[in-house]
């Protein structure tokens, strides 16, 4: 399946019947981008992510689920090591493609299994400055045969 594309937050318009994706660090830290808006709005989801940082650490392509409701699911996707602090060249890339395509292989088995599609933002190209058009390859190439549907904020 191709990939659809949509305009608005990601948030506001998935609610149900979807696995809702989205990039990490391995740091224990969801405090800016989306991932800070799925702390504030999914909880449950943060909860989760520490409780596997806390207990096990974080390994670059790790996901780990959240059940939120009957067909929400939350993957949070660890795809960088780091994440930006003061001091940090602007040059310095945090997504690692890797990791990244490591991360769309778990949530595509994932997402045949529970027969759900997966919801995304530009996952690795915002404040992990990954380069867009390597990263959604990668996810298109791992979510072949998916329904998929990208969200741009606008």
């Amino acid at each position: 399946m191709t990939q659809v594309t949509h305009y608005g937050n990601i948030l506001d318009n998935v609610l149900d019947n979807a696995i809702i994706c989205h990039g990490c660090n391995k740091k224990g830290s969801m405090g800016k981008g989306i991932a800070l808006l799925i702390k504030q709005k999914y909880h449950k989801a943060y909860k989760d992510y520490l409780n596997a940082y806390n207990t096990n650490g974080l390994g670059l392509g790790t996901v780990i689920f959240s059940h939120i409701r009957d067909f929400l699911f939350i993957a949070n996707a660890v795809t960088q090591d780091k994440y930006w602090s003061p001091g940090d060249s602007n040059s310095v890339v945090y997504a690692d493609y890797d990791a990244i395509r490591k991360c769309f292989k778990t949530i595509a088995a994932f997402s045949k299994e529970q027969k759900l599609p997966v919801h995304y933002p530009m996952v690795g190209a915002g404040l992990a400055k990954g380069n867009w058009n390597i990263i959604n390859k990668i996810i298109c190439e791992e979510l072949d045969g998916i329904e998929h549907h990208l969200w741009i904020l606008q």
